[in-house]
């Protein structure tokens, strides 16, 4: 049997009561007490030193501590806002790569919005997307720390690439709660395309008798590729109506980089094409015993020809420095 701090219902006084009763009689006033409401009331007078340690324990990062204090206090106060929030934060911030609890955050900052009943309650939402994007920003790069770390094991990669797959359902999440926030579009855009571009890294083959370092890359399986394109067109848009400005410089800036490759591949076409053409003049004026001027002529121009195609290749266009925000 074990003694708990209670207070009587009826006279507030001090009470020590069994855990293993429903009613105790109140050893000052003589009232019979029912053993939850005098615990409750308890509780109830304690709640804000819970809070402040518990808040105390979330600032020291003692993640454990402040979630098992912020559930102690929703067992007496489900409808407090900030105990949810603070729980939130506490489950996220005990996240694994092995066990993400994510969506416990999610859940607990629902709840947090869902019994938040101040007057500003955008405010406390588009807080509450911030923080978020704050915990997912952390927990990417942990993420990619580890696997730059050991992509030579077969199963790194796919396992990032799970992990990065909540990180993302989190942050369109806090996007439900303020779809403005560019933080949250830009971390979604910088996650896609991080990965679009794959990852390489050197290991040590043995070849023949000897190990040699060779280079090795990761990339996205097809059905990623697709998805996280679509995921960077989706916050594109969005930025179309936050900034219209930037989007007309990013357009300019596509239709450049369009045209710049599609002259490129035509020169590159020119730099195959050339010298076959060449090829075939000598062998024809060979053939016909044309005089070695001729055939010095055609090698002149073939060369010209490949210098021009060096000179008139277009560098592709980096990105502007308007577009900083968003990239």
């Amino acid at each position: 049997m074990k003694f708990i701090a209670a207070k009587c219902p009826a006279c507030n006084g001090e009470l020590q009561v069994p855990d293993d009763r429903d009613f105790v009689k109140c050893m000052y006033c003589g009232v019979d007490v029912k053993i939850r409401e005098a615990i409750k009331m308890t509780i109830n007078a304690n709640i804000p030193n819970l809070m402040r340690i518990a808040n105390d324990s979330l600032k020291s990062e003692n993640y454990k501590e402040s979630y098992d204090y912020f559930t102690k206090i929703l067992e007496y106060e489900i409808n407090n806002y900030e105990a949810w929030l603070g729980k939130g934060e506490s489950a996220a911030m005990q996240s694994t790569l092995a066990n993400p609890r994510m969506k416990e955050m999610i859940t607990c900052f629902n709840n947090a919005i869902n019994n938040y009943k101040l007057e500003d309650l955008q405010v406390f939402k588009e807080k509450s997307a911030s923080k978020i994007n704050e915990i997912c920003n952390y927990y990417f790069i942990s993420a990619k720390k580890t696997t730059d770390r050991y992509l030579s094991v077969d199963s790194t990669w796919p396992n990032y690439l799970a992990q990065c797959e909540i990180i993302l359902d989190t942050l369109e999440k806090a996007l439900e709660f303020n779809p403005n926030d560019k933080k949250i579009l830009k971390g979604i855009i910088h996650i896609c395309r991080n990965n679009i571009a794959g990852v390489s890294y050197t290991e040590q083959v043995l070849i023949g008798n000897a190990y040699r370092t060779v280079t090795k890359h990761k990339s996205l399986p097809p059905n990623y590729k697709k998805l996280y394109k679509k995921k960077i067109d989706n916050c594109l848009l969005k930025y179309k109506t936050l900034e219209p400005e930037k989007w007309k410089i990013f357009i300019d800036w596509q239709n450049k980089i369009v045209r710049a490759k599609k002259i490129n591949n035509n020169l590159n076409a020119l730099f195959f094409i050339i010298p076959i053409i060449g090829f075939i003049l000598i062998a024809l004026l060979n053939a016909s015993n044309s005089s070695s001027g001729l055939i010095v002529g055609v090698l002149v121009v073939m060369v010209i020809g490949f210098i021009s195609i060096v000179v008139l290749k277009k560098p592709i266009p980096k990105e502007p420095k308007e577009l900083s925000d968003i990239f």
